[in-house]
């Protein structure tokens, strides 16, 4: 999801937060806006015929720096009621979380809260050369 501080569809130009946050956002190696809402919002910048400039920044300080008007947008913030009074988020979720559980062939789960005292094992995938 991205959110807005301000409405800027008609704006020319738009400043846009970067934080790291792999695959979806990220500065890579090369020190580019990279990953999935990158690529996106190139493809609507053309479209649109807008200009986007990022500014990398930590978590916390791309949101003050959102609420503070000094970048017009943030990729990839999660809604809540506390964000929803402070911003401006879009209809349509632009990705979901590609989360998966998986379970042995002869294990049932019917919802996550079936994992309610379980112990579970994590597996985080990252492609070669990255930190």
């Amino acid at each position: 999801m991205c959110i807005l501080a301000q409405p800027v569809l008609a704006a020319q130009t738009i400043n846009v937060g970067i934080y790291q946050n792999e695959p979806k956002l990220f500065v890579n190696a090369e020190g580019q806006p990279d990953g999935f809402f990158v690529e996106l919002l190139g493809s609507i910048a053309a479209e649109e015929g807008w200009t986007l400039n990022y500014f990398p920044c930590e978590w916390n300080d791309c949101l003050e720096r959102l609420a503070k008007g000094k970048i017009d947008l943030l990729p990839d913030v999660a809604y809540s009621d506390r964000r929803a009074h402070r911003f401006l988020f879009g209809k349509e979720v632009v990705l979901s979380s590609w989360s998966v559980v998986y379970v042995r062939k002869d294990t049932s789960l019917p919802s996550l809260k079936a994992l309610d005292g379980k112990s579970l094992a994590v597996s985080s995938s990252r492609r070669s050369g990255r930190k």
